[in-house]
C-alpha cells in the first residue's frame, strides 16, 4: 500500500520537527516549508495528499496560502495550525477552505487524530490509485 504524503509549512523549524515526529507513522512527510512561497512550490513539485499550514505563516499568511494550494490542487487536504483562540481558527478554517484545524499547543497529542480524520480518504490506497489514473 502506498503511504499518503504530507508537507508541513511553519516558520518554526523546531515545531515542524515536532509535527513531523507526531505524524510520520501515518504519512510520509515529503518536505517542510518556512514561508508561503516555499509551501506553494513544494505542493506544486511534490503533489502531497495533505498540507499542514501555520495560520501565521510568514509573508502571505496561512489563509492565503491555503486558498492558493486549494485552487491549484482541489483534492489536497489542508490542516491549519494555530496558537490563536478557538474562534479565530474556526473562522480561519472556514475562510481558507481548510479541512481542519490543529491547536499548536496540542500538536504532538492531536496531530495524528486530526490527520486520520481529515485524510481518511487519502489514507486508503484506492483513492490514491484513482487520482493517479486520472492524471494519466
Amino acid at each position: 500500500m502506498a503511504a499518503a504524503t504530507a508537507v508541513i509549512a511553519d516558520h518554526d523549524q523546531a515545531f515542524r520537527g515536532l509535527v513531523r515526529r507526531a505524524i510520520e507513522g501515518l504519512v510520509r512527510v515529503l518536505g517542510e516549508a518556512e514561508t508561503d512561497e516555499a509551501a506553494v512550490a513544494l505542493v506544486r513539485a511534490l503533489e502531497p495528499d495533505v498540507i499542514l499550514i501555520d495560520l501565521d505563516l510568514p509573508r502571505g499568511g496561512g489563509i492565503a496560502t491555503a486558498w492558493r494550494v486549494k485552487r491549484e490542487q482541489p483534492s489536497i487536504r489542508v490542516i491549519l495550525m494555530t496558537t490563536h483562540g478557538e474562534e479565530a481558527y474556526l473562522e480561519a478554517t472556514g475562510k481558507a477552505g481548510a479541512d481542519a484545524f490543529l491547536a499548536k499547543a496540542h500538536a504532538r497529542r492531536d496531530a495524528p487524530s486530526v490527520l486520520r480524520r481529515v485524510a481518511g480518504g487519502v489514507l486508503r490506497p484506492w483513492e490514491r490509485f484513482r487520482r493517479i489514473k486520472q492524471r494519466a
